[in-house]
């Protein structure tokens, strides 16, 4: 396999996915995109966007070189200590100029959604939580949790969803709204 260099990796067009479909692992799993109609391609296009530790942010169509690189790597940029230092408040003017001051369903992982300044957002943040009964006690489990967020986005995608209240609807895989665990922000979603 040749040895990829950074200029080969930005001016190599021919092995470019869009964003949505290169992406792998459980939440990529759960959404599901390349069973999406051009309709859902349109929808997720203009209304969910992906945060990478390379690109910063990405429209779902976005085209894309296939990389490997989490946003919580410790990685020294030439001043800057680590990806979050890099980036510091250009992802969060990014999802502010998209957000139009309205609300942003948060699907990301803590390690990415730290890269936004929650502080800064002009909007509402909403952030579903997935988690399994075990024993009489509501747990996240990882490996559950991210699949339910690929899936989450799925159903706002084919469901073609702009009103936030909508996705308290979400009945995939068990998981149901669960009004008593959940608050103005934080909305969670329960099984088992």
């Amino acid at each position: 396999m040749k040895d990829i260099r950074i200029g080969d990796f930005l001016l190599n067009p021919s092995n470019a996915k869009q964003a949505i479909l290169t992406f792998k692992g459980e939440v990529y799993n759960g959404l599901g995109a390349n069973t999406f109609s051009q309709k859902d391609f349109d929808f997720a296009q203009q209304n969910i966007v992906v945060l990478s530790g390379l690109y910063g942010i990405l429209k779902s169509l976005d085209l894309i070189q296939p990389y490997r690189l989490e946003m919580g790597t410790q990685l020294k940029i030439r001043n800057w200590k680590n990806l979050y230092d890099f980036w510091g408040n250009k992802i969060t003017k990014a999802v502010n100029e998209l957000l139009n001051n309205d609300v942003l369903v948060n699907l990301a992982s803590n390690e990415y959604f730290k890269a936004i300044d929650k502080d800064l957002i002009k909007g509402k943040i909403i952030t579903p939580v997935f988690k399994e009964n075990k024993d009489g006690t509501y747990k996240f489990i990882h490996v559950f949790g991210k699949k339910a967020r690929g899936l989450m986005a799925r159903f706002i995608v084919k469901n073609k969803i702009t009103d936030p209240d909508q996705i308290k609807l979400f009945d995939f895989e068990g998981y149901y709204y669960n009004d008593r665990l959940s608050n103005e922000y934080e909305w969670m979603f329960t099984r088992g």
